[in-house]
């Protein structure tokens, strides 16, 4: 693993206003260690950081910073708003449940459900071929009617791993929170017909799909086909907004030690 750890607060003073991403430690932070802080320590897989790193120098682009996929997702979703968020990243085999207060990644959990394995029992359900199945999923999607058994069946195992992460939260002492305000869901099986209705319900937390188009300018002509696209790009456009915050390119990546990455090894994105 690639290890990285930002300090971001001294407890005895209170909560601090993290920045998102990974700095480099201070001078000031010397002599800390002495004292109760609190730390986000942040890791990637070193085959993966060499991945990225080897891909960059191939192309002669310089890699500016390596992030995981946590941190862009806060970005393009959440933004400035430090109330406490709980973000659903539905893919086609897992679901990443990543509950965030004042912009920092609090807790993680993930579980290997997803939008494939919904195709896969619409198929089971209906006697379909799982491209016949696919087709459906989309065209439900795309009516906007009661959520389907499919969905239903799959994701309430979910549901009962949502409200464990909730209760980790709202319990720990380390949060000033009681209680998860919203439910942001991004990926690309965010949109499956009816999940927003369903976990709204069944958690009774205001859940909806995020919209990463919010906080950069687009052609609105084009807000139909960014609405159905949204969640596939909420890493990308995260990691895209990052070139706003200062950063120093790696001259040489290869022999610098000093990769910096960005909260959780669930996947890695790269920015230059």
């Amino acid at each position: 693993m690639v290890i990285d750890f930002q300090v971001l607060e001294d407890i005895k003073k209170g909560f601090a206003k993290p920045t998102i991403g990974i700095a480099a430690p201070s001078p000031e932070m010397a002599g800390l260690a002495d004292e109760n802080v609190r730390v986000l320590i942040t890791g990637a897989q070193k085959t993966m950081v060499q991945t990225y790193t080897k891909l960059f120098q191939s192309t002669g682009l310089d890699l500016v910073s390596l992030e995981t996929e946590p941190f862009g997702l806060i970005r393009s979703l959440i933004g400035r708003d430090k109330s406490p968020i709980m973000m659903l990243d539905i893919g086609a085999f897992r679901t990443n449940m990543i509950i965030v207060e004042e912009g920092v990644p609090f807790l993680t959990r993930s579980i290997k459900v997803g939008g494939a394995m919904v195709t896969r029992e619409i198929a089971r359900q209906m006697g379909l071929l799982l491209e016949e199945a696919e087709q459906v999923k989309q065209d439900l999607a795309a009516t906007q009617e009661a959520t389907p058994k499919a969905v239903v069946d799959l994701f309430q195992p979910i549901v009962n791993e949502i409200r464990y992460a909730i209760d980790l939260f709202s319990q720990s002492q380390l949060t000033h929170a009681d209680r998860i305000e919203k439910v942001i869901l991004t990926g690309g099986s965010a949109l499956l017909p009816g999940l927003d209705m369903f976990l709204t319900e069944k958690l009774n937390v205001r859940t909806f799909v995020g919209d990463p188009w919010a906080q950069v300018q687009v052609n609105e002509a084009m807000r139909p086909v960014l609405e159905e696209i949204g969640p596939k790009y909420a890493v990308a456009i995260g990691l895209a907004m990052h070139t706003r915050e200062a950063a120093k390119p790696i001259k040489n990546a290869k022999k610098d030690k000093k990769e910096k990455t960005g909260s959780y090894a669930q996947g890695v994105g790269a920015t230059q």
